[in-house]
C-alpha cells in the first residue's frame, strides 16, 4: 500500500503547470483541470497499478486521489485485485478544518471488502483519529484496517499513537498505516508508517509488528498477519462481547444525522 495523495503527486509531476497547492483553491484547481487532463492522468495512474497488481498477483492500494464530486473533491482510495481490477473504493468520511478549507467533500458510507486474506476496510487521513469509524468497520466484519495517511510536519509520536495505534487495540484487528513523507503541494509531510497488531501479539507488547525506520524518509517493509494468534488474543480477552451494540444502533445514526459536517 501507498500513502495518501500518491495520485496527486503523480498529477503534479506530470503537469506542474496546474499549480496544485494545499489550501483554499485546491478543490477548484482539481475541478479546473479535470475535463482537460486530470481524468486522463488519473486513469493512467490507476492503469499503472492495475498492471503491477496483475503482473505480481497481489492486492495493491495506490494511496488516494482527489476526485471531483457534486459537493467538492473526495479523497478516495482504491483496492486493486490480483486480476488487475478495482475491487473496491472508499472516500474519506471525516474532514479537518484545513481539508474543509481546501474544498474537500466527505463520504457518507463505510465499506468492508472480502478478500482471501480477510475482510479489508479503510480509514483515510482524518478518519484514523475518529474511534467511531474503526468501531463501525469492526462491527461490519473488518479484520484488516488500511490507513493511507498524510500529516504535515513536524512528526509527533503521540499524535500517531492516539490515531491508529489506540484504535487497533480497542478493536482487536490488524492495521496497516502508510504515511506520506516529503514535499507535496507546498506542504512538507512527516509520518512513520507502521503495521499494527494487538499488544499481546507483538514483541515487548508494543502493538507494532513492523515500522518504517524514520518519520522523515521513505521506506519499504512488510509483516506477516497471523490470524490464528489474533484469535487466541480475542479468546483471552473478548472485547467484542463487551461492545454496547444497542447504544451504537441508537446513537450513531442520530449523531451523524444531526451533524453532517463532521
Amino acid at each position: 500500500m501507498f500513502p495518501a495523495y500518491t495520485a496527486l503527486a503523480y498529477l503534479t509531476l506530470a503537469h506542474p503547470e496546474a499549480q496544485l497547492y494545499f489550501g483554499p483553491g485546491l478543490g477548484q484547481g482539481i475541478w479546473r483541470i479535470w475535463p482537460s487532463y486530470g481524468a486522463s492522468v488519473f486513469n493512467e495512474f490507476l492503469d499503472v497499478f492495475k498492471g503491477l497488481a496483475k503482473k505480481h498477483g497481489v492486492y495493491i492500494v495506490p494511496g488516494t486521489m482527489l476526485i471531483p464530486t457534486g459537493k467538492g473533491v473526495a479523497n478516495t482510495t482504491y483496492l486493486i485485485s490480483p486480476e488487475g481490477t478495482i475491487h473496491g473504493t472508499q472516500q474519506q468520511t471525516h474532514l479537518n478544518r484545513d481539508e474543509r478549507g481546501s474544498g474537500f467533500a466527505r463520504g457518507d458510507d463505510l465499506q468492508v471488502f472480502a478478500t482471501p486474506m480477510g475482510n479489508l476496510a479503510f480509514v483515510i487521513c482524518e478518519d484514523a483519529w475518529y474511534p467511531e469509524v474503526m468501531r463501525i468497520l469492526t462491527l461490519k466484519g473488518a479484520q484488516i484496517i488500511i490507513a493511507p495517511i498524510a500529516v504535515p510536519k513536524p512528526y509527533s509520536k503521540w499524535h500517531q499513537v492516539r490515531g491508529m495505534w489506540q484504535n487497533i487495540q480497542q478493536n482487536q484487528v490488524f492495521g496497516i498505516e502508510s504515511c506520506l513523507t516529503g514535499f507535496l503541494g507546498g506542504v512538507e509531510f512527516d509520518g512513520r508508517s507502521t503495521i499494527y497488531a494487538t499488544c499481546e501479539m507483538t514483541p515487548g507488547d508494543t502493538g507494532v509488528l513492523s515500522q518504517a525506520k524514520a518519520a522523515h524518509m521513505e521506506d519499504v517493509f512488510m509483516a506477516d498477519l497471523d490470524f490464528f494468534e489474533l484469535a487466541k488474543t480475542i479468546r483471552r480477552f473478548d472485547i467484542f462481547s463487551r461492545f454496547n451494540i444497542p447504544l451504537y444502533k441508537r446513537w450513531f445514526p442520530h449523531v451523524y444525522g444531526e451533524n453532517p459536517a463532521q
